[in-house]
């Protein structure tokens, strides 16, 4: 099946393949897509994608004209098969069964489902009556394989053991995983058992910051601590109007548990517990007001160039102390025409940031009370509103070159990471990181830099996220090219052997 794809679903086409592979679209419209090819057994690939996991070329489409050179190859995929059983050693039928890829996150390793395996129901992600599994389809490489039991009763359970989400080799803990390695084409075996752990409840009160009972949307979220974590590993519950709430099937953990306030003004908290094997009662969680960043997009340049209705501004949460507190849009505004913006609602510290920046433009400084917070980010709350000033420029550095290999070949495959040398901005959302896919002569540019001293390297394959892995950096600034750029330089031209 090969499909045209336009960022919406509802307006994708899609169309199968004759026998000899071949395929066309009619009649499309003048626009921006992407093609991209999947079939049993193989794993799904976009035009000009070079890797697995990574982006598809776009494709220009501009009303004149026929594409007749869009061929996709598919590569052999690997399969992973298996058995889950029960702490018996019975088999479970009916087990979610999914083959996870280890991509850093935000500053730690996480677990996140691969691309063939999110859709478990039809590429046999479900354990048979056998308790046996198949996952294929899947990309070259290095996976860890999760089951979780899929027997859904409705009502609360008064059982204080449950099988836990467990991990080959049968272990509840992602930091005991063991890893397996998919080669294309062939199968590898994953047969493990489900994994008996002790559940309690954790119950208490919300008030907000005058005492006073309200209700909230309360989550849990496991704390991370210098080990992999499950994407989405988190439990939730509401509180009602008295405040009381009550989140059932807690696994012993470090966790921190998140509140967030439900009305006009809701308000915030953040507070870590500790899950032993007990019930945690009584808990009296206090909200505090969230605060709001009154905003204006500046330039360095003339303010004649500068169209602010073309830019983002983005408040990330820096930390697992902060969030924002309305869900959504509350935390990404578009600077009106004369360059004034609004993010409320937020709580704890923020960094700010562009989302998708215009060609050209890149986040200069980020000034609060008369200092630049751009790397360091801002505590917000109280119910305060502080001004902000975002500042844009059009004279960032940038780094430009050709990626060769050892007989001076150009190698489009590989990917470039510049990165500053010094570890302290190495934090999640840092600008002293950037990371570009390499054109098919071999060439390569990274705009937007701040000035500074940085280390260039080619890596291939790079998966998403490993750009920011402290252990790879430590290791690529041994290996890589140094250089210096500053404040408005046109180019750096370099050439580098991987």
């Amino acid at each position: 099946m090969v499909q045209l794809g336009t960022g919406n679903l509802q307006t994708a086409r899609w169309t199968s393949t004759n026998d000899n592979g071949e395929w066309a679209f009619a009649n499309v419209s003048p626009g921006t897509y992407t093609v991209s090819a999947s079939k049993d057994g193989y794993v799904s690939m976009g035009f000009g994608q070079r890797k697995p996991f990574g982006p598809a070329m776009p494709i220009n489409v501009t009303g004149t004209g026929a594409r007749d050179d869009l061929n996709i190859i598919l590569p052999a995929g690997g399969v992973i098969t298996g058995r889950i059983t029960d702490d018996a050693g019975e088999p479970t039928g009916g087990a979610l069964v999914q083959a996870q890829r280890l991509t850093f996150v935000d500053g730690h390793r996480a677990l996140s489902p691969a691309a063939s395996s999110s859709l478990p129901f039809t590429n046999g992600g479900l354990t048979d009556d056998r308790g046996e599994y198949r996952i294929y389809g899947l990309p070259a490489g290095t996976y860890y394989v999760s089951a979780t039991d899929g027997h859904i009763v409705a009502g609360q359970s008064d059982d204080r053991a449950r099988y836990a989400t467990s991990y080959y080799p049968g272990t509840p803990s992602v930091s005991e995983a063991r890893s397996i390695q998919v080669v294309p084409g062939e199968s590898a075996s994953a047969t493990f058992g489900l994994s008996l752990t002790t559940v309690t409840d954790v119950s208490g009160q919300v008030v907000n910051a005058a005492g006073e009972p309200v209700p909230a949307s309360l989550r849990l979220e496991v704390v991370a601590a210098g080990h992999a974590l499950e994407v989405g590993s988190r439990l939730s519950a509401a509180a009602d109007r008295s405040g009381f709430f009550v989140i059932k099937g807690v696994p012993g953990g470090e966790y921190f548990l998140q509140a967030r306030g439900i009305g006009p003004n809701p308000e915030f908290a953040a507070v870590r517990v500790t899950v032993a094997g007990q019930d945690l009662r009584d808990l009296l969680i206090t909200t505090k007001p969230g605060g709001s960043a009154a905003g204006r997009l500046l330039s360095d340049g003339p303010s004649a160039d500068l169209e602010p209705g073309a830019f983002i501004v983005v408040a990330v949460p820096v930390g697992p102390g902060a969030m924002a507190v309305r869900l959504g849009a509350s935390t990404a505004a578009r600077p009106n025409p004369g360059g004034v913006f609004t993010i409320s609602g937020i709580a704890g510290r923020h960094l700010f940031r562009l989302l998708n920046a215009p060609p050209g433009w890149a986040l200069k400084s980020v000034t609060i009370a008369g200092a630049d917070v751009i790397d360091l980010g801002y505590e917000f709350g109280g119910g305060q509103t502080v001004p902000v000033e975002v500042m844009v420029s059009r004279q960032m550095a940038t780094i430009s070159g050709v990626v060769i290999d050892g007989a001076r070949r150009p190698v489009p495959e590989a990917s470039v990471v510049a990165f500053s040398p010094d570890e302290t901005k190495w934090g999640p959302r840092t600008r002293y990181i950037a990371t570009t896919s390499i054109n098919a002569d071999g060439s390569f540019q990274l705009a937007g830099l701040p000035p500074g001293d940085y280390v260039c390297v080619a890596v291939s394959p790079l998966e998403a996220g490993d750009e920011t892995d402290p252990a790879r950096l430590t290791r690529w600034k041994s290996t890589g090219v140094r250089l210096s750029v500053r404040d408005g330089d046109s180019r750096v031209t370099l050439t580098i052997t991987p």
